[in-house]
């Protein structure tokens, strides 16, 4: 109950923070994959998204997941972005927290576009 009444406090301000900073971070990481030139697939509401290597242009199911995504370049991904302090999920879930603040969101996605040169 107290947790709730935190997110709704103010409006729900913690609720549009959580939102921005998630499209700020899907956008970012859409933008170091181009400039890599690595196909890079983002979905989902911002505060909780999922990220694949892939060409498709959009996943709605666990197997077109698996049948779409490359998963050893995500593996690869993933513990490089572990090795660098940036912890996602080895299902490439991203999830945010009111926690996170821009120099994060900066912080991971520099580390994001080194690892993405480096992929």
């Amino acid at each position: 109950a107290a947790a709730m009444d935190e997110l709704a406090r103010n409006n729900g301000q913690a609720y549009k923070l959580l939102y921005s900073t998630g499209r700020s971070l899907m956008e970012g990481l859409r933008e170091v994959a181009a400039k890599a030139e690595v196909p890079l697939l983002i979905q989902g509401p911002g505060p909780l998204f999922n990220m694949t290597f892939t060409t498709v242009s959009e996943i709605t199911d666990y197997r077109s997941h698996i049948e779409a995504s490359d998963a050893p370049k995500f593996a690869a991904f993933r513990l490089a972005m572990q090795d660098r302090g940036v912890r996602i999920t080895t299902r490439g879930t991203w999830m945010l927290s009111t926690a996170h603040s821009k120099d994060d969101i900066d912080r991971t996605l520099a580390i994001a576009e080194e690892v993405l040169s480096e992929l």
